[in-house]
Protein backbone atom coordinates (compact mmCIF):
# COMPACT_ATOMS: atom_id res chain seq x y z
CA UNK A 1 0.00 0.00 0.00
CA UNK A 2 3.08 2.30 0.78
CA UNK A 3 4.17 2.06 -2.56
CA UNK A 4 1.17 3.06 -4.36
CA UNK A 5 1.13 5.98 -2.43
CA UNK A 6 4.40 6.30 -3.32
CA UNK A 7 3.63 6.72 -6.99
CA UNK A 8 0.68 8.87 -6.27
CA UNK A 9 3.06 11.44 -4.94
CA UNK A 10 5.41 11.24 -7.35
CA UNK A 11 3.31 11.97 -10.41
CA UNK A 12 1.63 15.03 -8.64
CA UNK A 13 5.17 16.21 -8.23
CA UNK A 14 5.81 15.96 -11.89
CA UNK A 15 2.50 17.36 -13.13
CA UNK A 16 2.93 19.68 -10.31
CA UNK A 17 5.73 21.36 -11.76
CA UNK A 18 4.77 20.63 -15.13
CA UNK A 19 1.52 23.03 -14.30
CA UNK A 20 3.75 25.43 -12.84
CA UNK A 21 6.21 26.08 -15.89
CA UNK A 22 2.79 26.03 -18.65
CA UNK A 23 2.36 29.67 -18.00
CA UNK A 24 5.57 30.72 -18.03
CA UNK A 25 6.09 29.09 -21.70
CA UNK A 26 2.83 29.39 -23.02
CA UNK A 27 1.69 32.46 -22.46
CA UNK A 28 3.91 35.04 -25.00
CA UNK A 29 3.07 38.52 -24.04
CA UNK A 30 0.27 40.46 -25.41
CA UNK A 31 1.24 43.07 -28.11
CA UNK A 32 -0.45 46.39 -26.60
CA UNK A 33 -1.78 49.69 -28.47
CA UNK A 34 1.58 51.46 -26.66
CA UNK A 35 3.93 48.65 -28.28
CA UNK A 36 2.32 49.31 -31.78
CA UNK A 37 2.65 53.30 -30.87
CA UNK A 38 6.06 52.26 -29.79
CA UNK A 39 6.81 50.70 -33.13
CA UNK A 40 5.06 52.91 -35.21
CA UNK A 41 7.31 55.76 -33.83
CA UNK A 42 10.13 54.69 -34.40
CA UNK A 43 9.13 53.54 -37.74
CA UNK A 44 7.97 57.20 -38.50
CA UNK A 45 11.99 58.78 -36.90
CA UNK A 46 14.21 56.44 -38.86
CA UNK A 47 12.36 56.71 -42.04
CA UNK A 48 12.58 60.52 -41.76
CA UNK A 49 16.38 59.86 -40.68
CA UNK A 50 17.09 57.85 -43.60
CA UNK A 51 15.42 60.50 -46.16
CA UNK A 52 17.67 63.20 -44.25
CA UNK A 53 20.55 62.02 -43.63
CA UNK A 54 21.35 59.40 -46.24
CA UNK A 55 24.19 59.85 -48.07
CA UNK A 56 22.48 58.77 -51.71
CA UNK A 57 19.82 60.83 -52.01
CA UNK A 58 17.97 58.23 -54.59
CA UNK A 59 18.86 55.76 -51.89
CA UNK A 60 19.94 53.08 -54.20
CA UNK A 61 16.91 52.94 -56.50
CA UNK A 62 14.63 52.03 -54.00
CA UNK A 63 11.36 53.29 -53.66
CA UNK A 64 11.25 54.21 -49.97
CA UNK A 65 8.03 55.87 -49.22
CA UNK A 66 6.16 52.01 -50.66
CA UNK A 67 8.66 50.08 -48.32
CA UNK A 68 8.20 52.39 -45.11
CA UNK A 69 4.21 51.80 -45.52
CA UNK A 70 4.47 48.15 -46.29
CA UNK A 71 6.39 47.66 -42.52
CA UNK A 72 3.78 50.01 -41.11
CA UNK A 73 1.02 48.12 -42.42
CA UNK A 74 3.40 44.82 -41.38
CA UNK A 75 3.46 46.72 -37.69
CA UNK A 76 0.34 47.00 -37.60
CA UNK A 77 -0.61 43.29 -38.02
CA UNK A 78 2.43 42.12 -36.17
CA UNK A 79 1.63 39.86 -33.07
CA UNK A 80 4.65 41.01 -30.92
CA UNK A 81 6.83 43.73 -30.33
CA UNK A 82 9.89 41.87 -31.48
CA UNK A 83 8.09 41.38 -34.93
CA UNK A 84 7.72 44.79 -34.90
CA UNK A 85 10.87 45.97 -34.41
CA UNK A 86 12.51 43.25 -37.13
CA UNK A 87 10.00 44.91 -39.47
CA UNK A 88 12.55 48.36 -39.05
CA UNK A 89 15.39 46.52 -39.01
CA UNK A 90 14.11 44.39 -42.49
CA UNK A 91 13.54 47.89 -43.82
CA UNK A 92 16.72 49.42 -43.02
CA UNK A 93 18.41 45.85 -44.09
CA UNK A 94 16.81 47.04 -47.89
CA UNK A 95 19.18 49.07 -48.45
CA UNK A 96 21.79 46.49 -48.33
CA UNK A 97 24.35 48.84 -46.76
CA UNK A 98 26.63 47.37 -43.96
CA UNK A 99 26.85 50.81 -42.59
CA UNK A 100 22.77 51.34 -42.10
CA UNK A 101 21.43 49.41 -39.11
CA UNK A 102 19.06 49.21 -36.87
CA UNK A 103 20.21 48.97 -32.75
CA UNK A 104 17.53 48.31 -30.41
CA UNK A 105 16.44 50.46 -27.82
CA UNK A 106 17.99 49.46 -24.22
CA UNK A 107 15.45 47.49 -22.27
CA UNK A 108 13.76 48.84 -18.88
CA UNK A 109 14.60 46.07 -16.76
CA UNK A 110 18.08 44.70 -15.48
CA UNK A 111 19.21 41.83 -14.01
CA UNK A 112 21.69 41.19 -11.02
CA UNK A 113 22.52 37.93 -10.47
CA UNK A 114 24.60 38.48 -7.82
CA UNK A 115 28.48 38.24 -8.72
CA UNK A 116 30.14 40.04 -11.22
CA UNK A 117 33.17 37.58 -13.45
CA UNK A 118 36.26 38.81 -14.41
CA UNK A 119 38.97 37.58 -15.52
CA UNK A 120 42.20 36.72 -13.20
CA UNK A 121 45.76 36.16 -14.55
CA UNK A 122 45.86 35.06 -18.07
CA UNK A 123 43.02 32.45 -17.77
CA UNK A 124 39.48 32.48 -16.87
Amino acid sequence: MRRFGEKIAWRSAVLGTLLGFFPILGWPQKYTKSDREFAERMLRDVAADVQQRYYDPKLHGIDWNVRVQAAKRNIDTADSLNSAVSEIAALLDSLNDSHTSFSLPPRGNAHDYGFKMKMIGEHC
